[in-house]
């Protein structure tokens, strides 16, 4: 059985989702570098500094507003690239942070990040759910399989093409919940104008959300609306 989002958006399955988006100008030019895929991730989302500052720029507007967050991304490495700049987030991850590289990360920036277990990560997602932790970053293992039906706001900071991410992580914002009232569901996301090869992974997932109804808002530094398009 399949729905489509819009039919069940009226059928009062899911709140609407507004995709904010914030155009990312500056960067590397990760095309001219190698066409290892994991050398231009990391060059162009993983470490880039400029995009990653934007990102928990995004972040804090709506943790200060009172709005739960949730930031996704696809490694460990750019959660402790993200978390150095977002402290106030708790972080949730699967992978193995004792390897050397990522060990000397976390103490080059000072970060207390101790070896997640399963039962750490069970305590975790009870505390989200809770909504006992207001801001989080995680990478995959909350992308699917969890159902924070109070989660506001889902920041995707992966910088991803794939189609079946396009349509199913901003999911964790579509939940109903009565207990916050939630009108809609926020997906923020960037558009990396900085280079050809991340800007048009950037189209890919523009163009699912235009494909699934979802009103697009563009937003300057500041958090203010420059710009909006309605798919409706």
């Amino acid at each position: 059985f399949s729905m489509m989002w819009q039919s069940a958006k009226a059928a009062g399955l899911i709140v609407p989702i507004v995709v904010e988006l914030h155009n990312v100008t500056e960067g590397p030019a990760v095309s001219k570098l190698s066409s290892n895929m994991v050398a231009r991730k990391r060059v162009a989302f993983w470490q880039n500094e400029t995009r990653n500052k934007i990102i928990a720029a995004a972040a804090m507007s709506h943790y200060n507003a009172g709005r739960q967050v949730l930031v996704l991304v696809e490694t460990i490495e750019h959660l402790i690239f993200l978390h150095k700049l977002l402290p106030e987030f708790a972080v949730c991850f699967g992978d193995d942070v004792t390897k050397p590289k990522l060990q000397r990360l976390i103490n080059k920036f000072g970060l207390n990040i101790p070896k997640m277990t399963r039962t750490q990560r069970m305590q975790l997602k009870g505390q989200f759910e809770n909504r006992q932790i207001m801001g989080a970053i995680a990478t995959t293992v909350w992308a699917t399989g969890v159902s924070f039906d109070g989660l506001q706001v889902l920041i995707r900071a992966d910088g991803g093409a794939s189609q079946t991410n396009n349509h199913q992580w901003p999911g964790r914002v579509a939940r109903i919940d009565p207990n916050t009232n939630k009108q809609c569901g926020i997906l923020v996301d960037f558009v990396d104008k900085f280079d050809r090869w991340a800007y048009v992974r950037s189209l890919l997932r523009l163009r699912t959300y235009k494909k699934n109804g979802w009103s697009q808002i563009y937003v300057d530094r500041t958090g203010e609306q420059v710009q909006s398009q309605q798919n409706d």
